[in-house]
Protein backbone atom coordinates (compact mmCIF):
# COMPACT_ATOMS: atom_id res chain seq x y z
CA UNK A 1 0.00 0.00 0.00
CA UNK A 2 1.00 3.27 -1.24
CA UNK A 3 2.19 6.13 1.79
CA UNK A 4 -0.49 8.29 0.86
CA UNK A 5 -3.27 5.15 1.09
CA UNK A 6 -1.89 4.74 4.42
CA UNK A 7 -1.95 8.37 5.40
CA UNK A 8 -5.74 8.06 3.98
CA UNK A 9 -6.32 5.01 5.61
CA UNK A 10 -4.83 6.41 8.95
CA UNK A 11 -6.83 9.55 8.97
CA UNK A 12 -10.28 7.83 8.26
CA UNK A 13 -9.87 5.28 11.70
CA UNK A 14 -8.86 8.43 13.89
CA UNK A 15 -12.44 9.53 12.23
CA UNK A 16 -14.28 7.05 13.05
CA UNK A 17 -13.07 6.89 16.56
CA UNK A 18 -13.51 10.31 16.93
CA UNK A 19 -17.29 9.96 15.74
CA UNK A 20 -17.92 6.98 18.04
CA UNK A 21 -16.73 9.13 20.98
CA UNK A 22 -18.70 12.06 20.01
CA UNK A 23 -21.89 9.37 19.49
CA UNK A 24 -21.65 8.05 22.62
CA UNK A 25 -22.07 11.69 24.19
CA UNK A 26 -24.92 12.08 21.97
CA UNK A 27 -26.50 8.88 23.07
CA UNK A 28 -26.37 9.83 26.62
CA UNK A 29 -28.90 12.76 26.14
CA UNK A 30 -30.78 11.37 23.32
CA UNK A 31 -32.13 8.48 25.57
CA UNK A 32 -33.57 10.95 28.03
CA UNK A 33 -35.32 12.42 25.09
CA UNK A 34 -36.96 9.02 23.69
CA UNK A 35 -37.57 7.76 27.57
CA UNK A 36 -39.97 10.71 27.83
CA UNK A 37 -41.38 10.77 24.82
CA UNK A 38 -42.34 6.99 24.85
CA UNK A 39 -44.88 8.04 28.50
CA UNK A 40 -45.95 11.63 27.33
CA UNK A 41 -45.63 12.06 23.84
CA UNK A 42 -44.18 15.23 24.53
CA UNK A 43 -40.45 16.33 23.63
CA UNK A 44 -38.43 17.88 26.47
CA UNK A 45 -36.35 20.57 24.84
CA UNK A 46 -34.46 21.67 28.34
CA UNK A 47 -32.42 18.66 28.23
CA UNK A 48 -29.34 20.54 26.04
CA UNK A 49 -29.70 22.86 29.14
CA UNK A 50 -29.79 20.44 31.63
CA UNK A 51 -26.93 18.70 30.13
CA UNK A 52 -25.27 21.75 30.30
CA UNK A 53 -25.52 22.32 34.36
CA UNK A 54 -24.07 18.61 34.62
CA UNK A 55 -20.94 19.79 32.88
CA UNK A 56 -20.98 23.05 34.91
CA UNK A 57 -21.39 21.11 38.24
CA UNK A 58 -18.95 18.19 37.51
CA UNK A 59 -16.42 21.24 37.09
CA UNK A 60 -17.10 22.78 40.70
CA UNK A 61 -16.72 19.57 42.12
CA UNK A 62 -13.77 18.33 40.90
CA UNK A 63 -12.27 21.57 41.27
CA UNK A 64 -13.37 21.92 44.69
CA UNK A 65 -12.10 18.56 45.53
CA UNK A 66 -8.90 19.84 43.81
CA UNK A 67 -8.42 22.99 45.76
CA UNK A 68 -9.04 19.98 48.86
CA UNK A 69 -5.94 18.13 48.07
CA UNK A 70 -7.48 15.32 45.75
CA UNK A 71 -5.60 14.77 42.49
CA UNK A 72 -6.28 10.86 41.53
CA UNK A 73 -8.98 10.64 38.32
CA UNK A 74 -10.12 7.37 40.24
CA UNK A 75 -11.53 9.91 43.06
CA UNK A 76 -12.37 12.71 40.96
CA UNK A 77 -14.39 11.93 38.53
CA UNK A 78 -16.46 8.45 40.21
CA UNK A 79 -17.06 11.72 42.58
CA UNK A 80 -18.34 14.04 39.91
CA UNK A 81 -20.22 11.45 38.33
CA UNK A 82 -22.03 10.51 41.31
CA UNK A 83 -22.93 14.31 41.90
CA UNK A 84 -24.34 14.95 38.87
CA UNK A 85 -26.59 11.65 38.86
CA UNK A 86 -27.66 12.86 41.87
CA UNK A 87 -28.30 16.23 40.71
CA UNK A 88 -30.01 15.10 37.50
CA UNK A 89 -32.09 12.69 39.96
CA UNK A 90 -33.62 15.15 41.96
CA UNK A 91 -34.16 17.93 39.45
CA UNK A 92 -35.39 15.79 37.30
CA UNK A 93 -38.46 14.95 40.09
CA UNK A 94 -39.03 18.79 40.62
CA UNK A 95 -39.33 19.48 37.49
CA UNK A 96 -41.76 17.08 37.28
CA UNK A 97 -43.93 18.23 39.94
CA UNK A 98 -43.26 21.54 39.67
CA UNK A 99 -43.72 22.36 35.71
CA UNK A 100 -45.43 19.38 33.95
CA UNK A 101 -47.75 17.66 35.96
CA UNK A 102 -49.42 20.87 37.14
CA UNK A 103 -50.42 21.59 33.56
CA UNK A 104 -51.54 18.05 32.37
CA UNK A 105 -50.72 15.13 30.76
CA UNK A 106 -53.06 15.00 28.03
CA UNK A 107 -52.13 18.17 26.00
CA UNK A 108 -49.10 18.31 23.95
CA UNK A 109 -48.88 22.22 23.26
CA UNK A 110 -49.00 23.17 26.82
CA UNK A 111 -45.59 21.07 27.88
CA UNK A 112 -44.04 22.12 24.66
CA UNK A 113 -43.90 25.75 25.49
CA UNK A 114 -43.22 24.68 28.86
CA UNK A 115 -40.16 23.09 27.96
CA UNK A 116 -38.69 25.65 25.99
CA UNK A 117 -39.74 28.47 28.70
CA UNK A 118 -37.44 25.54 31.00
CA UNK A 119 -35.00 25.57 28.80
CA UNK A 120 -34.29 29.60 29.10
CA UNK A 121 -35.13 29.97 32.17
CA UNK A 122 -32.25 27.38 32.66
CA UNK A 123 -29.83 28.96 30.40
CA UNK A 124 -29.87 32.35 31.56
CA UNK A 125 -30.10 31.05 35.55
CA UNK A 126 -26.76 29.98 34.68
CA UNK A 127 -25.37 33.02 33.03
CA UNK A 128 -26.27 35.09 35.74
CA UNK A 129 -24.97 32.63 38.48
CA UNK A 130 -21.44 31.67 36.45
CA UNK A 131 -20.88 34.31 34.21
CA UNK A 132 -20.58 34.37 30.38
CA UNK A 133 -17.03 33.05 30.73
CA UNK A 134 -16.02 29.68 29.53
CA UNK A 135 -14.50 27.44 32.29
CA UNK A 136 -11.73 25.12 31.50
CA UNK A 137 -11.07 21.44 33.12
CA UNK A 138 -7.35 20.08 32.51
CA UNK A 139 -7.19 16.56 31.06
CA UNK A 140 -8.03 14.30 33.51
CA UNK A 141 -7.61 10.93 32.42
CA UNK A 142 -4.18 10.63 30.14
CA UNK A 143 -2.76 8.43 27.58
CA UNK A 144 -4.01 6.35 25.04
CA UNK A 145 -2.39 3.63 22.32
CA UNK A 146 -1.06 4.78 18.81
CA UNK A 147 -1.26 2.92 16.34
CA UNK A 148 1.37 3.46 13.36
CA UNK A 149 0.36 2.86 9.71
CA UNK A 150 3.26 4.33 7.50
CA UNK A 151 4.67 7.67 8.82
CA UNK A 152 1.02 8.08 9.76
CA UNK A 153 -0.20 7.65 13.40
CA UNK A 154 -3.90 6.73 14.82
CA UNK A 155 -4.47 7.80 18.57
CA UNK A 156 -7.29 6.19 20.56
CA UNK A 157 -6.86 7.58 24.31
CA UNK A 158 -8.22 6.35 27.52
CA UNK A 159 -10.67 9.10 28.03
CA UNK A 160 -12.33 7.89 24.35
CA UNK A 161 -12.39 4.48 25.30
CA UNK A 162 -13.67 5.78 29.06
CA UNK A 163 -16.69 7.85 27.73
CA UNK A 164 -17.45 4.73 24.69
CA UNK A 165 -17.02 1.72 27.72
CA UNK A 166 -19.53 4.19 30.60
CA UNK A 167 -22.31 4.75 27.48
CA UNK A 168 -22.18 1.06 26.90
CA UNK A 169 -22.62 0.57 30.31
CA UNK A 170 -25.62 3.08 30.59
CA UNK A 171 -27.18 1.36 28.06
CA UNK A 172 -26.93 -2.20 28.91
CA UNK A 173 -28.12 -1.25 32.43
CA UNK A 174 -30.86 0.83 31.24
CA UNK A 175 -31.53 -2.27 28.59
CA UNK A 176 -31.76 -4.61 31.39
CA UNK A 177 -33.88 -2.02 33.58
CA UNK A 178 -36.77 -1.95 31.10
CA UNK A 179 -36.88 -5.22 30.49
CA UNK A 180 -36.25 -7.07 33.68
CA UNK A 181 -37.39 -4.89 36.45
CA UNK A 182 -40.64 -3.75 38.34
CA UNK A 183 -40.34 -0.10 37.25
CA UNK A 184 -39.26 -1.61 33.90
CA UNK A 185 -42.68 -3.44 33.69
CA UNK A 186 -44.28 -0.58 34.80
CA UNK A 187 -42.99 1.62 32.51
CA UNK A 188 -43.37 -0.44 29.49
CA UNK A 189 -47.03 -0.46 30.75
CA UNK A 190 -47.53 3.47 31.18
CA UNK A 191 -46.39 3.99 27.73
CA UNK A 192 -48.82 1.62 26.42
CA UNK A 193 -51.45 2.84 27.75
CA UNK A 194 -51.22 5.02 30.95
CA UNK A 195 -55.02 5.42 31.87
CA UNK A 196 -55.19 1.18 31.83
CA UNK A 197 -52.54 0.79 33.95
CA UNK A 198 -53.34 3.08 36.39
CA UNK A 199 -56.62 0.95 36.93
CA UNK A 200 -54.58 -1.92 37.04
CA UNK A 201 -52.72 -0.28 40.39
CA UNK A 202 -49.44 1.08 38.58
CA UNK A 203 -48.76 4.55 39.84
CA UNK A 204 -48.48 6.20 36.63
CA UNK A 205 -47.61 9.76 38.47
CA UNK A 206 -44.34 7.83 40.56
CA UNK A 207 -43.60 6.37 37.28
CA UNK A 208 -43.51 9.19 34.93
CA UNK A 209 -41.50 11.44 37.76
CA UNK A 210 -38.78 8.13 38.21
CA UNK A 211 -38.68 8.51 34.46
CA UNK A 212 -37.85 12.64 34.46
CA UNK A 213 -35.45 11.78 37.28
CA UNK A 214 -33.40 9.21 35.54
CA UNK A 215 -34.31 11.36 31.96
CA UNK A 216 -32.22 14.04 33.81
CA UNK A 217 -29.67 12.17 35.24
CA UNK A 218 -28.59 10.53 31.94
CA UNK A 219 -28.38 14.33 30.54
CA UNK A 220 -26.80 15.09 33.53
CA UNK A 221 -23.96 12.21 32.54
CA UNK A 222 -23.50 13.70 29.02
CA UNK A 223 -22.50 16.97 29.99
CA UNK A 224 -20.06 15.46 32.25
CA UNK A 225 -18.80 13.19 29.17
CA UNK A 226 -19.01 16.61 27.21
CA UNK A 227 -16.68 18.77 29.45
CA UNK A 228 -14.25 15.67 30.45
CA UNK A 229 -13.64 15.10 26.55
CA UNK A 230 -13.71 19.17 25.16
CA UNK A 231 -12.21 20.30 28.10
CA UNK A 232 -14.83 23.21 28.35
CA UNK A 233 -18.05 24.21 29.16
CA UNK A 234 -19.70 27.71 29.48
CA UNK A 235 -23.63 28.47 29.46
CA UNK A 236 -24.04 27.87 26.15
CA UNK A 237 -23.64 24.47 25.45
CA UNK A 238 -26.71 23.29 25.71
CA UNK A 239 -28.28 24.13 22.99
CA UNK A 240 -26.14 22.39 20.39
CA UNK A 241 -25.92 19.64 22.24
CA UNK A 242 -29.75 19.02 22.95
CA UNK A 243 -30.26 19.53 19.37
CA UNK A 244 -28.35 17.36 18.28
CA UNK A 245 -28.96 14.43 20.98
CA UNK A 246 -32.76 15.28 19.71
CA UNK A 247 -31.85 15.10 16.00
CA UNK A 248 -30.21 11.42 16.78
CA UNK A 249 -33.70 10.49 18.94
CA UNK A 250 -35.63 11.57 16.31
CA UNK A 251 -33.43 9.62 13.40
CA UNK A 252 -33.66 5.99 15.34
CA UNK A 253 -37.24 6.69 16.21
CA UNK A 254 -38.07 8.61 18.87
CA UNK A 255 -40.47 5.90 20.51
CA UNK A 256 -37.58 3.12 21.46
CA UNK A 257 -34.57 3.42 23.61
CA UNK A 258 -32.14 1.42 21.68
CA UNK A 259 -33.26 3.64 18.42
CA UNK A 260 -32.69 6.45 19.84
CA UNK A 261 -28.80 5.72 21.19
CA UNK A 262 -28.41 3.99 17.70
CA UNK A 263 -29.59 7.82 15.55
CA UNK A 264 -27.68 9.73 18.37
CA UNK A 265 -24.29 7.71 16.66
CA UNK A 266 -25.40 8.08 13.33
CA UNK A 267 -25.55 11.81 14.18
CA UNK A 268 -21.92 11.98 15.66
CA UNK A 269 -20.24 9.62 12.58
CA UNK A 270 -22.19 11.79 9.95
CA UNK A 271 -21.35 14.97 11.64
CA UNK A 272 -17.42 14.03 12.07
CA UNK A 273 -17.30 12.45 8.80
CA UNK A 274 -18.74 15.37 7.24
CA UNK A 275 -16.52 17.80 9.09
CA UNK A 276 -13.31 16.07 8.46
CA UNK A 277 -13.88 15.13 4.64
CA UNK A 278 -16.13 17.98 3.61
CA UNK A 279 -16.27 21.29 5.51
CA UNK A 280 -15.87 21.46 9.51
CA UNK A 281 -18.47 24.92 9.32
CA UNK A 282 -21.65 23.18 7.36
CA UNK A 283 -21.14 20.07 9.97
CA UNK A 284 -24.38 21.03 11.15
CA UNK A 285 -26.06 21.49 7.97
CA UNK A 286 -25.20 18.19 6.91
CA UNK A 287 -26.77 16.59 10.40
CA UNK A 288 -30.28 18.69 9.58
CA UNK A 289 -30.33 17.70 6.00
CA UNK A 290 -30.11 13.35 6.81
CA UNK A 291 -33.05 14.35 9.49
CA UNK A 292 -34.68 15.70 7.01
CA UNK A 293 -34.35 13.07 4.38
CA UNK A 294 -34.67 10.43 6.92
CA UNK A 295 -38.20 11.75 7.67
CA UNK A 296 -39.25 12.13 4.38
CA UNK A 297 -37.93 8.49 3.93
CA UNK A 298 -39.34 6.76 7.00
CA UNK A 299 -41.15 9.30 9.09
CA UNK A 300 -41.16 6.95 12.27
CA UNK A 301 -37.35 6.80 12.00
CA UNK A 302 -34.69 4.42 11.39
CA UNK A 303 -35.63 2.05 13.71
CA UNK A 304 -39.56 2.85 14.76
CA UNK A 305 -42.51 1.50 13.94
CA UNK A 306 -46.01 2.19 12.72
CA UNK A 307 -47.57 2.44 16.23
CA UNK A 308 -44.46 5.50 16.81
CA UNK A 309 -43.74 8.90 15.53
CA UNK A 310 -40.96 11.15 15.25
CA UNK A 311 -42.93 13.96 13.99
Amino acid sequence: MSKSALAGSAYGLQQLLNALTVGSLYALIAVGYALIFSLLEIVNFAFGELAMVGSILAVIVILALGMAGVESAWILLPAALMAVLAYGGVLGSVIDRTVYRPIGRGNRLSPLVAAIGLSLVVQNSVLIAQGARGKILSPLIQGGWTLHLGESTVHFSFSQLAIILLTAVIGLLLHNTVQRTRFGRDLRACAADPTMAGLLGVPVNAVIARAFALSTALAGVGGLVSVVYYGQTDHSIGLALGFKALTGAILGGIGTLTGAMAGAMLVGLVEILFAAFISNEMRDLAVFVLLVGVLILRPTGLFGTRNETSS
